[in-house]
């Protein structure tokens, strides 16, 4: 089962990345037609939620992140369009290949029977009760949720749509 996971989410993540084939780093924080979501704020805020996933599955976080990542890019963070508040694309796709590799180790690491377990984080518990709903949450719903926005946001900004 782990390995059906892991291909599902590698394959979600080929679909962001594919997204952002295109897109000028000086544009990564616009934010036109009402995309309040640029692509800047959505990796840095998928960043903080695999980081803080694996780091909850394993123990260790596979990157360190800015003490102030959860203000900018958390729960009721507020995108803006200021380009130097954020990182450099290139920064974000790094980094999320080192989450990437976390996760995929994290999810290794499981037994099948540790997929029913209750997930540590008691505060996230009710929305991701088990390991195996915040592994599916963070590497399949939440990513493609946000990899659908970043599609959107490519059609407002008037780029060409990416086939996937």
């Amino acid at each position: 089962m782990s390995q059906e996971i892991i291909s599902a989410i590698e394959q979600c993540r080929g679909m962001l990345l594919g997204y952002l084939n295109g897109i000028p780093d000086a544009r990564a924080a616009e934010q036109p037609a009402g995309q309040v979501n640029h692509p800047a704020w959505t990796l840095g805020h998928l960043l903080l939620v695999e980081n803080s996933v694996v780091h909850m599955l394993s123990g260790k976080a596979p990157v360190d992140l800015p003490a102030n990542w959860s203000e900018l890019y958390g729960m009721g963070s507020k995108p803006v369009s200021t380009r130097s508040i954020y990182q450099p694309l290139e920064f974000y796709v790094t980094k999320l290949a080192a989450t990437r590799v976390g996760m995929v180790a994290a999810v290794k690491a499981l037994k099948a029977e540790d997929f029913a377990k209750p997930f540590p984080d008691e505060k996230l518990r009710s929305f991701l009760p088990t390991i195996g709903r915040a592994v599916l949450f963070a590497g399949l719903v939440h990513e493609g949720y946000h990899a659908g926005q970043i599609a959107s946001w490519r059609k407002a900004a008037g780029l060409p749509s990416i086939g996937m």
